[in-house]
């Protein structure tokens, strides 16, 4: 059959991925004409398989009868015969383990799409590392979204000319350009309260900005563990009336918030168990919407803030030089404004959904049997 008829297949871990932005837009952008998830996956119990222990365990876990995983296997082969899929997305490392064996047994091109902690949480690579180089391989193609991720999924055992870097995009026109100059001292951060983006630090770097600019706010979004550790270490400091947690909101509150703020700040760390961020959406938002950025020299976000152009980054853990940022910018709401466009027409040119979806199904088609 021509190539042009076959489709695409998307592996995802399970329904919660569909809240996580990029895997949001991969599955509404690419409209892959099967969606697998984990759940769906047969155990393949080929001899090969059965030697790997924890592999064993893993996908036998839940499941009361071996002809059950036969049962799985032959409906799945029949999906995907059914639709013509010449090529499977796995949306991080793990599946794309998962997926191997059915890719190899039945020669459908494998594309694994790497995120974040897939590449570096210590847990995750003690437990993957040999899959992971097997996966290497076999797949066709590797796609990483910072230069960063590039260089540690190479040390792994990655072959260089079966790397592809692609950065997550941005929808632009979802949020709107706004005006640091004419907004009041308002700080903004997004994202999950977890160890990676290190909210604490910039909580600390926050409450150093208020002995000169007291009537300064910070407005946090997100949820997470870290979220009651952060809002009593704003009690303890006696920052917490200038320190709003705001929970979850939309795209649409987000943007919203993002037209009163004067800059976007995330303190970004690597921390003990290795997890890392890849390209932070948020961050990319923030500049869509005109905002500078003060940030750290951590993974991709290096890629696409330029400092002391569309915003500022320090070393990990360095809050003096992220609060001395923070009030430059707060000072001079000029500078800001300019920053702020500069990062518009940086995410603009480079880094728009358009541009990460069209390179990503580029690769797909490339690979496509």
């Amino acid at each position: 059959m021509n190539s042009s008829a076959k489709k695409i297949a998307i592996c995802i871990t399970g329904n919660k991925t569909y809240s996580e932005t990029f895997i949001k837009a991969h599955i509404d952008l690419l409209k892959p004409s099967v969606l697998i998830t984990r759940s769906m996956i047969p155990y393949l119990m080929d001899e090969e398989h059965v030697r790997s222990g924890s592999l064993l365990i893993r996908w036998l876990k839940g499941m009361n009868k071996k002809w059950d995983n036969y049962k799985k296997e032959k409906q799945l082969k029949k999906i995907l015969a059914a639709n013509n899929i010449g090529v499977i997305l796995a949306e991080y490392g793990q599946m794309g383990v998962d997926i191997m064996p059915i890719c190899k047994k039945y020669n459908i091109p494998l594309v694994v799409h790497f995120h974040g902690f897939d590449a570096y949480k210590k847990e995750v690579l003690t437990k993957y590392v040999s899959y992971y180089q097997e996966m290497f391989e076999f797949a066709k193609a590797i796609v990483v979204v910072s230069t960063d991720m590039q260089k540690q999924l190479l040390a792994l055992g990655a072959k260089e000319e079966k790397v592809f870097y692609n950065v997550y995009g941005v929808d632009v026109d979802t949020f709107k350009i706004s005006s640091p100059m004419n907004t009041d001292q308002n700080l903004l951060f997004v994202g999950r309260f977890v160890e990676k983006k290190a909210p604490y630090l910039a909580l600390i770097a926050f409450s150093k900005v208020l002995k000169e600019f007291p009537e300064a706010k910070f407005n946090m979004v997100g949820d997470g563990p870290l979220l009651d550790v952060c809002r009593n270490m704003a009690f303890a400091l006696g920052i917490i009336k200038n320190v709003n947690f705001l929970g979850i909101r939309s795209h649409k509150e987000v943007s919203e918030l993002m037209q009163h703020s004067r800059a976007y700040i995330q303190h970004s760390i690597v921390p003990d168990s290795g997890d890392s961020e890849g390209t932070p959406n948020s961050v990319l938002e923030a500049m869509a919407s005109a905002l500078p950025v003060i940030s750290t020299n951590h993974a991709g976000i290096k890629d696409v803030v330029i400092h002391s152009e569309t915003g500022f980054l320090v070393d990990e853990k360095d809050v003096d030089s992220m609060s001395e940022y923070m009030r430059k910018l707060l000072k001079d709401p000029i500078l800001a404004d300019q920053m702020g466009q500069i990062g518009r027409k940086r995410v603009v040119t480079n880094y728009t959904m358009a541009i990460s979806i069209n390179k990503l199904l580029n690769i797909l088609e490339n690979f496509m049997k």
